[in-house]
């Protein structure tokens, strides 16, 4: 049960926020809503519950590798959504930003054959591994830069009142769940590069991957789920809200 709380509190916020996003698309119809909802229900709910269902269920097995493979695509999908969310929202002229996701889908589709065909173990190559795992780094990281980017412009407009201070604090907040999420990939990464044959992930990784995972869940629901009295009292730090309480 160790480390299992964080996680579990990363994929109730993730599900309850990329259903509300998906939700707000279908009104809207907007790029930007159904990518940063497919974006979370494919990176967390939905794409580990795939992955980790065959191994857990049936540890061992055909079906629990064929499992975990089908989680890694769903995954590489919600990847590619959130690449073109962050594309789209914040460098949507940029050629190169236009190009990312694209080669973000060639890559791990590369690295999903590795998988498919060569199973990760002692002795056997993990080049796919390795690919994989810096691709979904990047990406998560290329987001969280952007948004944080976008932070320390808005928060300056709203010292002088030119800015709203939930939409500035969210954009934080969104940074900070996206750097959380790849330092709980990196985690991963240096966690499954150590193990020896036989041997299982340790405590004290679990509980990192448990505080990454809550981190994440935190400011993610801050930053799309905010509480009333939040909104309040990040109102009140304006200038706009000192002027009228």
């Amino acid at each position: 049960m160790i480390g299992i709380g964080g996680i579990g509190a990363f994929f109730i916020v993730g599900l309850l926020v990329s259903l509300r996003l998906l939700g707000l698309w279908h009104k809207t119809r907007q790029l930007p809503e159904l990518t940063a909802g497919l974006g979370l229900l494919g990176i967390g709910p939905l794409g580990f519950c795939v992955l980790l269902g065959g191994p857990t269920l049936a540890p061992g097995t055909r079906l629990a590798y064929f499992s975990f493979v089908i989680g890694l695509f769903v995954q590489g999908l919600g990847f590619l959504a959130a690449s073109i969310f962050t594309w789209r929202v914040f460098r949507p002229s940029a050629p190169w930003a236009r190009a990312f996701p694209i080669a973000l889908g060639a890559g791990l589709a590369v690295a999903l054959f590795g998988y498919a065909t060569v199973r990760v173990g002692p002795g056997q190559p993990l080049w796919h591994l390795h690919l994989d795992i810096w691709l979904k780094v990047a990406c998560l990281a290329w987001g969280a830069a952007e948004s944080l980017g976008y932070w320390r412009v808005t928060r300056q407009r709203v010292k002088i009142g030119l800015a709203d201070a939930v939409v500035s604090a969210s954009f934080l907040c969104w940074g900070i769940a996206l750097s959380a999420a790849a330092l709980g990939f990196l985690g991963i990464y240096a966690a499954v590069l150590a193990l020896r044959p036989g041997e299982h992930i340790g405590a004290g990784v679990k509980v990192a991957l448990s505080s990454c995972g809550m981190v994440s869940a935190v400011t993610l629901f801050l930053a799309f789920l905010p509480p009333k009295s939040y909104a309040r009292w990040l109102s009140t730090r304006s200038p706009a809200g000192e002027a009228h309480p």
